[in-house]
């Protein structure tokens, strides 16, 4: 899956007709994306604590993490879709903007 994968998301929520059909394949594939970042970034940083003794491993605390940003990435993708959130697409595709294009952005106005 390419990294743009935010991208496609947006412009799927603006093809989605409101109350149509919810592309669920597409939103659990964009939040595992999003969790296994997350289990990247997390389980260094919570999961391995340095103790006197050495490195104890505590693998709850980055499960949950894990788990919160799937299952946030999962609410948030099937609102976008759904129509549940109106603007939801227009404010992806905003954020997702590349960040020189937020700058001429802020400048023009």
């Amino acid at each position: 899956m390419p990294l743009a994968s935010g991208s496609a998301l947006a412009a799927q929520a603006k093809r989605a007709p409101a109350g149509g059909n919810i592309p669920w394949s597409v939103a659990l594939k964009d939040a595992a994306l999003a969790a296994a970042l997350a289990a990247v970034l997390f389980v260094p940083i919570l999961g391995l604590v340095l103790d006197r003794n050495g490195i104890e491993p505590h693998w709850e605390r980055p499960a949950l993490a894990v788990l919160s940003v799937f299952a946030g990435r999962l609410a948030f993708g099937l609102a976008v879709r759904s129509g549940g959130w109106a603007a939801g697409g227009e404010i992806l595709a905003r954020l997702l903007r590349p960040p020189a294009a937020r700058l001429g952005a802020l400048l023009a106005t």
